[in-house]
């Protein structure tokens, strides 16, 4: 992930780049939830100029595609209920730039660091139960409170925790976006938003990751993480 965060810096095309990997990244996500957009329909329709109505999942993809854009344009403040609903089209208007607000769930503060507290989040986290998406979305929000917890691990870990609360049915997408946002605010990853969902289409979530342990259910997170980097360094050296 740093490599590519440097590669993509020094290209001298990063903007480029960036503008591809929105569309990719988004292909990816759509994907998992079982859509296929085909990408030169979804750049004809953002540019205003289909030639026939667009179905709902092209619809979908172009919101998705501007919450991807607008994510890349702001700051931590988008780490919050207020940004990723607004990110969702749920709210009207964006927070005000500042830091990221702090949030944790019932339980979840522990004396421990590190991994040992990611493992304690989960074990307070609840399982689609949230009394709101607002409770739900602070919920997974919550493990970026860890403390001694490296960026990328608690980025896995926030992709996970959204899997499993699910706080947005009609917006899962803003999960990834969301840790994507992490590295960024934790300085991991600086050079745009990092693509995760690429990773999605070569390796889908398998079923039986929802009871797997949490040390195997972040693995493959982890995976996804190192894939998703590994792709676009080809794509970097293809387009370079």
């Amino acid at each position: 992930v740093s490599r590519l965060d440097e590669r993509v810096r020094a290209c001298g095309f990063s903007e480029g780049w960036n503008a591809r990997a929105e569309v990719r990244a988004l292909l990816g996500a759509m994907s998992s939830d079982g859509a296929l957009v085909h990408p030169e329909d979804l750049i004809l329709h953002d540019l205003g100029t289909d030639t026939r109505p667009p179905e709902a999942s092209l619809t979908q993809a172009r919101h998705l595609l501007q919450a991807r854009r607008k994510a890349r344009r702001g700051g931590p403040e988008l780490l919050s209920w207020g940004g990723l609903a607004w990110l969702g089209g749920l709210a009207r208007n964006a927070p005000p730039p500042g830091d990221r607000p702090t949030t944790r769930i019932e339980g979840s503060r522990v004396a421990v660091h590190g991994y040992a507290a990611v493992a304690a989040f989960f074990d307070a986290l609840s399982k689609g139960e949230s009394e709101s998406p607002r409770a739900g979305v602070e919920d997974c929000l919550a493990v970026l409170d860890v403390v001694g917890a490296p960026p990328l691990l608690q980025a896995a870990a926030l992709a996970e925790a959204w899997r499993v609360v699910d706080p947005l049915p009609r917006q899962r997408p803003l999960g990834l976006i969301a840790a994507a946002l992490w590295l960024r605010t934790a300085g991991q990853f600086t050079a745009g938003l990092f693509p995760l969902e690429v990773a999605l289409r070569r390796r889908a979530i398998p079923g039986r990751l929802a009871w797997a342990p949490i040390e195997q259910r972040l693995v493959f997170w982890l995976g996804q993480f190192e894939m998703a980097a590994e792709l676009e360094l080809e794509e970097l050296i293809r387009l370079g």
